[in-house]
């Protein structure tokens, strides 16, 4: 008995030395983060196509328009937003991680970080409005409009994606964006000029609602507490399930 005791508890100190490792931890957060962005973008995506884009446009828009509407409101934010913040920015970022191990080999100061962060947002959102230059334009005035919004809208998404280290709000952002102006030129199209300049204006206020949104640390500190909340709670879920479909192997007791 004395030897099953010893085995059971080898088997134990193992396991739990496997599950403790850093590596395996390391994978625990990426696995959970990677699930909660995917959850948060596929809720973002849903939102801008059953509830804006079907509910809202769809019904006032021209029936030309209505393809043009689920592109611009619902594919090309996920898109868009995959390629810019995700990718480029993610890639800026990887560049200025590597700059400072491995080339000025020191931890880069707060100063120094903000600024590597300001300088890939803003590369970032000028090459994101230089894209949009390839659209057709029927004057350089509409190519130098749309450049200036779209490098505007990239400053936005870019503070917002690493404020809060998702693209599921950058998404809804660009996806609310694009809605409202779809939504001006289906109002233009119909004759009705009032609506159209009201939803024109929303856009210029919704720029600077994300701007500060994803400038402002009190709201980010909110944001932050709410989102290990949910960590947490996955995290736990997840544990407790692991527990009961494979419960500890107990330890036997001694014969008396």
């Amino acid at each position: 008995m004395n030897g099953i005791n010893a085995a059971t508890q080898s088997i134990r100190t193992n396991i739990n030395s496997f599950v403790c490792h850093p590596a395996v931890q390391t994978t625990k957060k990426l696995v959970y983060g990677a699930t909660l962005e995917i959850v948060s973008v596929t809720a973002s995506s849903i939102f801008l196509k059953e509830v804006v884009a079907k509910r809202m446009l769809i019904p006032i828009a021209p029936d030309a328009m209505k393809a043009a509407i689920f592109t611009g409101v619902v594919l090309a934010p996920i898109v868009e937003e995959i390629l810019f913040r995700q990718l480029l920015q993610g890639f800026l970022h990887m560049l200025q991680k590597f700059k400072n191990r491995f080339i000025a080999k020191e931890a880069p100061n707060p100063q120094n970080l903000k600024a590597q962060e300001i300088f890939r947002v803003r590369v970032t959102a000028v090459l994101f409005g230089c894209v949009h230059l390839l659209n057709p334009h029927t004057h350089v005035i509409f190519a130098a409009i749309q450049f200036t919004s779209a490098t505007l809208g990239g400053l936005c998404y870019g503070y917002l994606s690493e404020k809060y280290n998702t693209i599921s709000l950058t998404i809804l952002a660009h996806g609310m964006h694009n809605a409202l102006l779809c939504g001006a030129v289906c109002y233009g199209h119909k004759g009705k000029g009032v609506k159209a300049v009201l939803l024109l204006i929303a856009v210029i206020a919704q720029k600077k609602f994300w701007f500060t949104f994803g400038c402002s640390d009190v709201i980010q500190n909110k944001f932050n507490t709410i989102t290990k909340s949910v960590k947490c709670y996955v995290a736990n879920t997840a544990d407790h399930i692991s527990k009961r479909i494979n419960p500890p192997i107990p330890i036997g007791v001694e014969a008396i």
